[in-house]
């Protein structure tokens, strides 16, 4: 493969090369960049797309203002940024956080030591895993686990091959979550929300109260308490399994199939 080394901070138009781009230096290229493979030690910044039938690869970061599109891997020491979606043929993995305006596809995992968010869907042929949230306009779908250190929120369904684990909650606008097992932490929709459930009308006043943390909440609630707000026949399954768990009930909630 022919190589081209790239040691200029500033390109005016587009870079079009068959072969690999080594960019030197940071380097911001105000049209697109398509090559056989991209790598930096810096970052890799365009205006406009950037794709490759190899591997995209950056010390620091990597930004587009339209998409970015790989047949091989993304990796970034940095965040992963792009104004349009982001795709890859294996993987994607970002030390910092990975955003998108359209959709994130990737036919291995998407990992990010940041947080993961996208305009559109997720999708991975393997698993997500995410040191901070993760949140999608549309579906969320992975083949394996799906593990978070903060919220899951998706305007879609959440779908995992395995479990969904998240340091916060987990939620779906379209209330459809299917996996083998969740667990959560704190709860989705806010204070107000569950003050007016009526399993909790008892404690409105206390759970209104700001300056009071989900800690206080639990500390007011016996066990005895705890199972029979969770008995209720109106919540829905996904609001009971985050009840059973941040009440301390269950450590993990198992889907049952009609459920699913």
């Amino acid at each position: 493969m022919k190589t081209k080394v790239i040691k200029d901070t500033h390109i005016k138009g587009n870079l079009d090369f068959d072969g690999k781009i080594v960019f030197k230096n940071f380097c911001i290229v105000d049209g697109y960049i398509r090559a056989q493979s991209i790598e930096s030690d810096g970052s890799i910044e365009s205006g406009g797309y950037i794709e490759s039938s190899g591997s995209i690869k950056s010390g620091r970061y990597i930004e587009s203002g339209e998409y970015i599109e790989s047949d091989g891997s993304i990796r970034s020491g940095g965040f992963i940024k792009s104004g349009g979606y982001i795709e890859s043929g294996e993987y994607i993995e970002s030390d910092g956080s990975i955003r998108s305006g359209g959709f994130i596809k990737s036919g291995g995992y998407i990992r990010s030591g940041g947080s993961i968010e996208s305009g559109g869907s997720i999708r991975s042929g393997e698993y997500i895993e995410s040191n901070g949230f993760i949140e999608s306009g549309g579906y969320i779908e992975s083949s394996g686990f799906i593990k978070s250190g903060g919220y899951i929120r998706s305007g879609g369904s959440i779908e995992s091959g395995g479990s969904i684990r998240s340091g916060e909650y987990i939620f779906s606008f379209t209330f459809s979550i299917v996996a083998k097992y969740i667990i959560t932490k704190t709860l989705p929709l806010g204070r107000y929300f569950w003050a007016e459930m009526p399993p909790l009308r008892k404690w409105k006043k206390e759970i209104q109260t700001i300056g009071l943390c989900w800690d206080d909440y639990r500390q007011m609630i016996t066990r005895a308490e705890a199972e029979k707000i969770c008995s209720w026949q109106g919540w829905h399954w996904i609001l009971r399994a985050h009840l059973e768990m941040f009440l301390r009930l269950k450590k993990k909630y198992e889907i049952k199939k009609e459920e699913k």
